[in-house]
């Protein structure tokens, strides 16, 4: 059931993360959903806590997923693996006039 639940459906939940993902807790709840009703099928662990299932299958919260490739591609960004320059992702602020040494 994991490997099947981590090839078709956790790439479908974490499409774009990085780009579209929000901090409300709502949405979190949503996302989250997927995952707690596909583990809750797995045979032996129904009576787990929530916590339990991911220590045991080896699995990351949704948001905890979502914070680790925003790492990733800031990682990326900064060590010149992305297409997109980190100077077009900062704005520096004008230099004051008539500023003397």
């Amino acid at each position: 059931m994991i490997p099947v639940y981590k090839t078709h459906i956790r790439p479908i939940l974490e499409f774009s993360s990085s780009v579209w993902f929000t901090q409300y807790i709502g949405h979190l709840k949503l996302l989250e959903f997927p995952q707690r009703r596909w583990i809750k099928q797995i045979s032996g662990l129904e009576y787990l806590p929530y916590s339990r299932h991911l220590e045991i299958l080896n699995l990351y919260l949704v948001r905890g997923r979502h914070l680790r490739s925003d790492l990733i591609k800031c990682w990326q960004n900064f060590h010149d693996q992305s297409a997109i320059e980190p100077l077009h992702l900062f704005q520096l602020p004008p230099k004051p006039y008539n500023m003397r040494p």
